[in-house]
């Protein structure tokens, strides 16, 4: 008890430096502990932020924060993983928004333990220097009387105490301080641990562009993408089968209008190719009667050949034997009168003969004259027929490919032009039948009309023959 009312005693006896000096430092220490005391809490303050945050996914494990600090902190953060930052600067990338929001100087809280025991050490110096100083003076001064002496010693001896005193408050202060902010650094090293946790081992992992997130993102759209085109082609296939089942049916009705309108033009072509029939029957009999007549002349010429082979040869044996008559005339003019008559009685039988038989051949030239001018109106009317059986038929067939054509719009150009190819191969292969026949009958007439002229000139030149040998 007596030592702390001396140490008071003591305390009190001290300067008035030493007051001011103990005074600067308790300002220095009560900002300190006012400081410390901000930093701490502020860190608290975030620590139990993060501690408490509000879990938004629950397998990720992402929280929603209401500081704006730790929003910008986990924003950034964020935004760095995303773009493939491997080895973030989270400590860096903390402190850079922490300090917005706790306004500290942490560098300036960490020297104030420093500057308490520069001010102790500072106030001890000035008092022993003042002490000294003040000691020195009443020793100068002479020592008189011992009452005189520790009257005057007084001062240099409250100049020491106040050298003590501020270094005791210096480092009191210093020590109050440094627990202060010690306190204080571990609030923030348990902060910056559990955010530094949070931000490395929950965020990176949701938001790191690693091979792992990139083949995820890209399982993800590929995924997104093809149930996308699914849909599409799904849509894109049941329009397409809508407008193929629309079509379908449209052009079944407009098939089914060209159906009926094909059938009554097929009766058309039925009766077309009826009256060719009927064209060509027409002509089968006008032929066969052509035939006939061709059959009838080649008997009727086999026979004029017979009888002018006859005739011939007779005639030749004739002449033979007037030519050896005549011989013998020669010889024996005079003496063979009689013989000559028996002969021109002979010659005159002959001639009758002759005129006979050139009788029967004027008649055979006259019926086969008859029979060819027979046969040749035969055949005009034949060929006048066939020609105008072909006129028909080419203009039914013209006729057809008309209305054929004016089907175009209804059974479309495919089967128009399928058809017409067709009519024209059918038209120009019966045309190439035909004209082989008319052909055929063309070349018959005019070897008939030779034979005639020929018989006419072996007609002529045969009664030339008779003239001559009557008047020789």
């Amino acid at each position: 008890m007596s030592g702390i009312l001396e140490l008071l005693s003591s305390f009190k006896g001290q300067g008035l430096l030493g007051f001011i000096i103990i005074a600067i430092i308790i300002c220095i220490l009560s900002y300190g502990i006012f400081m410390s005391t901000k930093l701490k809490n502020g860190y608290k303050n975030l620590r139990d932020e993060v501690d408490n945050g509000e879990v938004i996914d629950n397998e990720s494990l992402e929280k929603n924060f209401r500081e704006k600090s730790l929003i910008n902190i986990v924003n950034q953060f964020k935004k760095s993983a995303s773009r493939g930052t491997e080895n973030i600067n989270t400590e860096a990338l903390i402190s850079k928004y922490v300090t917005r929001s706790i306004p500290v100087n942490e560098k300036v809280l960490n020297l104030l333990p420093s500057f308490s025991i520069a001010l102790g050490l500072l106030g001890t110096f000035l008092g022993l220097t003042l002490s000294i100083q003040g000691s020195n003076g009443v020793l100068e001064s002479g020592v008189k009387t011992m009452d005189v002496f520790l009257k005057n010693m007084i001062l240099p001896l409250q100049g020491m105490s106040s050298a003590f005193w501020t270094s005791i408050f210096g480092v009191i202060s210093s020590v109050i301080l440094n627990l202060l902010i010690q306190s204080a650094k571990r609030e923030k090293d348990d902060f910056y641990d559990e955010f530094e946790d949070y931000l490395d081992n929950t965020l990176y992992s949701e938001y790191a562009f690693s091979f792992v997130t990139q083949f995820e993102r890209f399982n993800d759209t590929i995924s997104t993408s093809m149930i996308t085109l699914a849909k599409d082609m799904r849509a894109l296939f049941k329009e397409g089968i809508d407008e193929l089942v629309s079509n379908i049916n449209k052009n079944t009705v407009d098939m089914t209008e060209s159906a009926k309108v094909l059938s009554n033009y097929t009766k058309d072509l039925q009766l077309v190719i009826e009256s060719l029939n009927k064209s060509v029957d027409n002509f089968k009999e006008p032929i066969d009667s052509f035939k006939g007549a061709i059959d009838e002349f080649d008997i009727t010429t086999e026979k004029l050949e017979f009888v002018m082979n006859t005739s011939v040869n007779k005639l030749s044996d004739k002449i033979d034997i007037l030519s050896e008559v005549i011989n013998n005339l020669d010889v024996s003019m005079g003496e063979q009168k009689e013989a000559i008559e028996l002969m021109n009685k002979e010659v005159s039988g002959y001639k009758e003969g002759l005129e006979l038989g050139y009788k029967e051949l004027i008649r055979s030239s006259e019926g086969i004259e008859a029979v060819i001018k027979e046969s040749n109106n035969r055949v005009s009317e034949q060929v006048k027929s066939l020609k105008e059986g072909y006129e028909g038929f080419e203009d039914g067939i013209n006729d057809f490919v008309t209305n054929i054509e004016n089907l175009r719009e209804g059974i479309g150009e495919v089967i128009l032009k399928v058809l017409k190819e067709e009519l024209n191969n059918i038209s120009e292969e019966m045309a190439n039948k035909l004209n082989t026949p008319i052909k055929g009958i063309e070349e018959a007439t005019e070897s008939l009309s030779n034979n005639t002229r020929i018989i006419g000139e072996l007609v002529k030149a045969t009664n030339e023959l008779i003239v001559e040998v009557y008047e020789n």
